[in-house]
């Protein structure tokens, strides 16, 4: 008998760097609905991490941009974690739809 991870598992590891991400698709070999819906919220708030280090390359404003993207990046896993651990497919507020969108196929 194979050892079944929960879809709220595989949901809440993806939250947790992105490693956990990687580590959660694996994971998640029944394709869960659940556990793929908080995998694209996770992708999508990962991707905005990463790229808020390109705006350090720009000068003066780029900073503070930076900073900013960082600070909602991580408000909105913190609010998709909560969400993963609570059992609710409900979208991180202002770019959790979009990630539904952009990353259907994930």
């Amino acid at each position: 008998m194979e050892n079944q991870t929960s879809p709220r598992t595989i949901a809440v590891l993806s939250y947790c760097t992105i490693i956990g991400w990687v580590i959660a698709m694996v994971l998640d070999k029944e394709r869960s609905s659940f556990a793929r819906f908080h995998i694209r919220q996770a992708l999508g708030i990962h991707l905005m991490f990463f790229s808020s280090n390109l705006l350090f390359m720009i000068p003066f404003l780029g900073f503070q941009l930076g900073i900013g993207i960082r600070v909602l990046a991580f408000i909105l896993a913190l609010i998709g974690l909560l969400e993963a651990i609570a059992d609710k497919e409900k979208p991180v507020p202002i770019v959790g739809e979009q990630f539904q969108e952009w990353f259907r196929t994930v």
